[in-house]
Order: structure tokens, then sequence, then C-alpha cells
């Protein structure tokens, strides 16, 4: 297990006079100015897998607590795994996020966390391999 401590990101790092949690995941074009988000390796947490494409990662949190990102920036929101939340834009009903497709690198947001405790699940799945679990604790100080 692995804990990475994450603060609630209620500062203004864009200077839009709204709460950073509160900006819109991904569609806004990022921040780069953001800096609140904390990186999160799972390299070491992944198994070994002979070959990839036999099984698929999947990505467990609460999104009312964190949101996970593919950069610091806050580019495009990874969703969980079986989260369905969708969007409106221009008539054409959308998925919130992106899949997450096995990055080695993440980007923790506290949103609802202030002060608490969650967690992340990392998941293989395969045929051949059945599944293997993997885990950690984000925390709020």
């Amino acid at each position: 297990m692995t804990q990475a401590d994450v603060a609630y990101n209620n500062d203004d790092d864009d200077g839009n006079y709204y709460p950073d949690y509160l900006d819109d995941a991904g569609w806004d074009n990022g921040s780069l100015q953001e800096n609140d988000l904390v990186q999160v390796s799972l390299s070491d947490l992944k198994p070994m897998v002979s070959d990839p494409t036999d099984g698929k990662y999947l990505l467990f949190y609460d999104p009312q607590a964190i949101r996970v990102w593919n950069s610091q920036d806050k580019w495009d929101f990874i969703r969980p795994h079986g989260w369905d939340e969708t969007m409106n834009i221009d008539g054409n009903t959308l998925p919130m996020g992106i899949e997450y497709s096995g990055q080695s690198d993440l980007w923790v947001e506290g949103i609802n966390i202030n002060p608490g405790q969650t967690s992340i699940s990392l998941v293989w799945a395969s045929e051949l391999a059945g599944i293997q679990h993997f885990h950690w604790d984000v925390k709020s100080n």
C-alpha cells in the first residue's frame, strides 16, 4: 500500500475567480498555473504482465473526493472505471473524461477531502492471469 498527501484545491491558480476544485474537468483546455495536484507514480504498483493485450488496467476511486488527471495542468480528467457521467456539448452527449489507459504517472487533486481519506485502486483484469488488485490511500491533513 502506498500513501499520497493531497491538499484541498480551493485556491485560484488560474485566476478565473473560482476555486480550482470547481474548474471544469479537462474541457477548458487545462491550466498551466495549476500547482496543487500531487503526482503519483504507479510504476512500482503495476504488475509485470507478459502480454499487455491479454488484459486491461481498471482504475477505481471516488470522484466526489478526488479527481485524477493525466497531467499537472488538468488537461484530461481520467474517469474512474464504471463511471458513466456525461456532458452535453453542442447537442452531443459525451462521456466526462477519458478512460484510464495504463499511464504510469497520474496527478491527483483534492476536491472534497478536507480533512479525510479516500483510496484509489488499480486492477489488472485478464482472462489468463485473473484479477490482480493494487491499492493506495490518499489523505488530506
